[in-house]
């Protein structure tokens, strides 16, 4: 066997196989000529869109059944489509739900200012005015600094051209405090400073505007002239105010409705009284001042649309604690006691605290009304916050040593708030 004629025709089958793979490979990887195009069938079906945004088609063939797969075409240059304009929707078909990301149409709006300077008259440091394509908006977030601002100036919030505002507060009152408190921070309102600044996340809805003014309360007198106050606001165009889980109608108001007096004991007093409105009681704010701590016997009363009912067993009950608050001082999304002076020094037991009932949901349709009474006594059989008065005169004061002690004298300065409709 001659070795060149072996070297030849290894040779001859080595470029056999390279030419096999070289066609193998080009019919795999082949371009479709343009002339010959695969034909798709497009099965078109009808949708049905349950609301106002147009669907978006892509031009990607739909997929048939059992053809044969082929090899994509190489990709031509991406187009990214434009998104349609946003548009709101007409009144009468916008979702009357709290807006969420990706729900309805909403318009985000933030105001700030630093160093802004007022005295004894009204400072206007807000006015928002809606945009046409909205029915509603909610002030969702503010806050206020200045060195005497917190406790001496008093804020006005009007909504819908008001002439008597709303919502006419301390900014401190505003979130539950006062001058001797500690700073304390939850969702929904704070104070973040030695009584310098304090920022709330309640909501003040409105339809048409909102306008919030500033100015030294009317009893002070020996402060310098002009003050400077450094603030923001935010809110929502679009946005519906909420109380817990529940929606409230687009026509809501925040309401706050304040009292103030020294009570005798043993004295029942009405802490305010709706009539003629619907509505949801929201949040209560409680400052108390008494030389003994037995006004904490007192207990929370409710007359909801004629209809009464006790809403706790004692006071410290109220604000979610118990037995003279042994605890000390808290606060919670729900309820706080901010300042509580349980051994009464100089004669002064003090009490400050706030009760949010977000989920303890109280709705009334004509009328409320909420009644304290300095102390309590012990009916007959023992037992307290009776409403029969006439055995209630023949039992024995809570917390009295043979009859003679008992609550004395108690300020309360409180505030409560309502949204109402």
């Amino acid at each position: 066997f001659d070795p060149a004629w072996a070297m030849y025709w290894q040779i001859i089958i080595v470029n056999m196989a390279i030419t096999v793979g070289l066609i193998l490979l080009y019919d795999v990887f082949r371009i479709p000529s343009t002339s010959a195009p695969v034909q798709h069938h497009h099965h078109h079906h009808q949708h049905h869109h349950h609301n106002d945004t147009p669907a978006h088609h892509t031009d990607a063939p739909a997929l048939t059944v059992a053809q044969e797969p082929q090899a994509p075409p190489l990709p031509a240059k991406r187009v990214v489509p434009t998104p349609p304009a946003v548009r709101s929707l007409p009144a009468s078909d916008r979702p009357s739900a709290v807006a969420r990301p990706g729900v309805g149409h909403i318009k985000p709006f933030t105001i700030s200012a630093a160093q802004v300077k007022f005295g004894h008259h009204e400072k206007t440091l807000l006015f928002y005015n809606i945009s046409r394509e909205f029915d509603r908006a909610c002030l969702t977030h503010w806050w206020i600094g200045g060195k005497t601002t917190t406790m001496f100036a008093m804020l006005s919030v009007y909504v819908d051209g008001e002439t008597e505002p709303s919502i006419y507060e301390k900014p401190l009152q505003s979130v539950g405090v006062t001058k001797t408190s500690v700073p304390f921070a939850i969702r929904q309102m704070g104070m973040h400073s030695q009584h310098t600044s304090v920022y709330s996340n309640i909501r003040i809805p409105f339809q048409r505007s909102i306008r919030i003014t500033i100015k030294l309360s009317n009893a002070v007198s020996n402060l310098k002239k002009r003050h400077e106050v450094f603030y923001t606001f935010s809110g929502v165009e679009g946005l519906t105010a909420n109380v817990g889980s529940v929606d409230l109608p687009p026509t809501a108001r925040l309401r706050v409705l304040s009292y103030w007096s020294w009570i005798d004991p043993l004295k029942f007093v009405d802490l305010f009284t709706v009539q003629g409105r619907s509505g949801v009681f929201f949040l209560s704010m409680m400052h108390m001042q008494s030389s003994n701590p037995y006004f904490l016997e007192g207990c929370m009363r409710l007359n909801v649309d004629g209809k009464r009912r006790l809403l706790s067993s004692g006071t410290e009950d109220y604000f979610l604690s118990s037995f003279y608050f042994d605890a000390g001082t808290f606060s919670s999304s729900v309820a706080g006691v901010l300042q509580w002076k349980r051994d009464c020094p100089q004669g002064r037991c003090s009490l400050t605290g706030y009760r949010f009932h977000e989920d303890e949901l109280i709705f009334f349709n004509d009328s409320l009304k909420m009644t304290w009474r300095n102390g309590e006594r012990n009916d007959t059989q023992g037992f307290k916050c009776r409403d029969d008065m006439e055995d209630d005169a023949k039992g024995r004061t809570i917390g009295s040593l043979d009859g003679r002690t008992g609550p004395s004298r108690t300020l309360l300065n409180g505030h409560f708030w309502l949204y109402t409709w």
